[in-house]
């Protein structure tokens, strides 16, 4: 191992692998949106095995995982940069929330005389990916204030990994309770990626990064780890879809593509080294003038997850019908269209708007973040307090409306 690595730190600055894993995972969970979103769910296909391993193997995991990398590279993670980035990904998170789901809820109930709509109004106050981003740096803010290192948050990560498992599905009987505490513990509600769950992965992304500075011989490494990654995969694939077993079940139960058992967060967290080790020998294939182009996803990847949702979301309650997609080449098709409208979007938002918009807003930050929030808890009491039953995670979205 002395030879892999050394005792100094030998890489600093962006790692183009990593890069390359967020573009292209990104690009792929595009299309599992799209595919989840606008399909009738004509399985078996192509389709449905791309999102179903995509969603559960890699995606979401993928991103937190690159995210925990990220802050062992950058120079801005202290207390209170991470304590300001989690209020402030957190509030990006509702803002989607608004224009994903409450602004397309509320019009289409008004558009269509259909009143029932507003029960979809529940979401404004529902955990999702950049919810447990923003509460995973609040988290790692309190744990740094406790100098707490890497190798006690991996530690403490592990445990609550356990624990969120053990907790699987335990309800107070309210449901507006449970699903406040989704964002905690994967509850029967509509709470994807709880805290406990899921911040394994941004955990063990700082130790891996960290220790990622010191590594100097990185073909021998990417050349072990690539090797033992696809292995993993292979046997996790089989053992999940083949035997039948009780412990890895990320791949055949839709509730745990959110909620993340503590069994299946081990393996594809291995999973993901080694598909960092494949996009290590990808980019030494790759002309340096089109690394920029290839890479700007991952420069802008809260801009592509949240423009991506807002062209795919609102489709569903705006456009009834236009969601039931019968066919693997009508959803290639659009999500070529989402993905090309995104890509356009991002750039002009990047060139032309973010500076305005970022000025415009940041002037008055504190009552624009206030107003978000008020907004998405107001919308989710008056779901609360119109309807009795709600679409969620664990009746599969069907309530009979």
């Amino acid at each position: 191992m002395n030879s892999i690595f050394s005792k100094e730190r030998v890489n600093s600055g962006r790692q183009l692998e990593f890069d390359l894993a967020k573009a292209a995972t990104i690009v792929l969970m595009i299309w599992t949106h799209t595919y989840e979103a606008l399909s009738t769910g004509f399985e078996p296909s192509l389709s449905a095995i791309n999102s179903y391993v995509r969603g559960s193997i890699a995606g979401a995991v993928t991103f937190m995982f690159c995210m925990g990398i990220g802050l062992s590279y950058t120079r801005h993670n202290s207390v209170k940069d991470c304590l300001q980035r989690g209020i402030k990904i957190i509030t990006i998170g509702f803002v989607l929330k608004l224009f994903q789901e409450i602004i397309p809820a509320s019009l289409s109930s008004l558009i269509y005389s259909r009143p029932e709509n507003l029960v979809y109004l529940v979401y404004g106050l529902s955990g999702d990916i950049l919810q447990f981003a923003g509460l995973s740096y609040l988290f790692i803010g309190y744990l740094k204030k406790l100098k707490i290192g890497n190798v006690g948050m991996l530690f403490i990560s592990i445990v609550l990994s356990i624990l969120g498992t053990l907790l699987e599905g335990v309800s107070t009987g309210c449901y507006p309770v449970d699903q406040l505490l989704g964002f905690i513990f994967g509850t029967p509600t509509d709470s994807y990626f709880p805290l406990f769950n899921w911040f394994i992965f941004v955990a063990a992304g700082q130790w891996f990064g960290d220790k990622y500075q010191f590594l100097q011989d990185k073909k021998k490494f990417h050349a072990i780890s690539l090797l033992v990654g696809i292995l993993l995969c292979a046997a996790y694939i089989y053992v999940s879809f083949n035997t039948e077993q009780n412990i890895f079940k990320g791949l055949t139960n839709r509730i745990y593509l959110g909620h993340r058992p503590f069994f299946d967060a081990i393996i594809c967290l291995l999973i993901n080294v080694g598909m960092i080790s494949l996009f290590y020998y990808i980019g030494l294939l790759i002309p340096k003038k089109i690394v920029p182009v290839i890479t700007h996803p991952s420069k802008h990847i809260n801009q592509y997850y949240c423009i991506s949702w807002v062209f795919i979301q609102p489709i569903s309650y705006l456009f009834p019908g236009f969601d039931r997609l019968s066919s693997d080449l009508q959803v290639i098709l659009y999500w070529i269209c989402i993905l090309a409208v995104t890509i356009l979007t991002v750039v002009i938002y990047s060139k032309y708007l973010k500076e305005r918009i970022e000025t415009f807003f940041g002037k008055h930050r504190v009552f624009w973040t206030v107003l978000v929030w008020v907004t998405c808890i107001a919308s989710f009491i008056l779901a609360m307090c119109l309807f009795d039953t709600y679409p969620n995670l664990m009746n599969n979205y069907d309530i009979g409306i």
